[in-house]
């Protein structure tokens, strides 16, 4: 749904009402970015918080919806507006994702790797020293930083490539090559992926 034709609905689950597969898997979808439009109108209706345009559910529902894909930063603008409905409530963080279960087994969703930002959650406001526009340099240390990971036990995820394309992701993946995999099935994986991709 990525593509002009169809709008993004940034705020539903990822399913249709009707689901045409027997089994589904989701391996990258944001927990906040699954909320059901009705719980965030309850959430926002209840805590008198803003609403765009006249405060209705229709509102809520079209400010959701990116209709043409423009850049990072406009997809990632509803979520600016409904953050707050809410972040630092974890009865609510909870029922989050306890719909995102029931929706996902509604659509036959077998496999998730649902992601969130737990400083968002919890209603912490960061300032970032990059911004959506330009990521951030190369840096040594994260080669280390994955591999203390590693050692730990730690399981790790790379977010990259949203504004700088391909050259972002192989920066990040390279930095965190050693973590996934034991070492046969890393080769294998990483000699099949050159032969896709060069």
């Amino acid at each position: 749904m990525h593509g002009r034709e169809a709008p993004r609905d940034v705020s539903s689950h990822s399913c249709n009402k009707t689901c045409n597969v027997s089994e589904e898997v989701e391996l990258h979808v944001h927990l906040d970015g699954c909320a059901r439009y009705e719980t965030l109108y309850e959430l926002a209706t209840k805590k008198n918080l803003y609403i765009p345009g006249s405060g209705t559910f229709e509102d809520l529902k079209k400010n959701c919806i990116i209709r043409e894909p423009e850049s990072l930063a406009a997809f990632l603008k509803p979520y600016k507006f409904y953050n707050p409905y809410y972040a630092g409530d974890l009865e609510a963080i909870e029922r989050l994702a306890y719909e995102f279960c029931e929706d996902s087994k509604r659509c036959n969703v077998i496999y998730s790797e649902v992601r969130y930002s737990p400083h968002k959650l919890v209603g912490f406001a960061s300032c970032d020293k990059y911004g959506l526009q330009e990521e951030a340099p190369n840096n040594p240390d994260l080669i280390s930083f994955f591999a203390e990971a590693k050692r730990r036990g730690y399981g790790t995820t790379i977010h990259a490539g949203e504004v700088s394309g391909p050259a972002g992701i192989k920066r990040n993946l390279n930095a965190a090559r050693s973590c996934f995999l034991p070492e046969d099935e890393k080769k294998d994986l990483i000699k099949r992926l050159m032969e896709a991709y060069g």
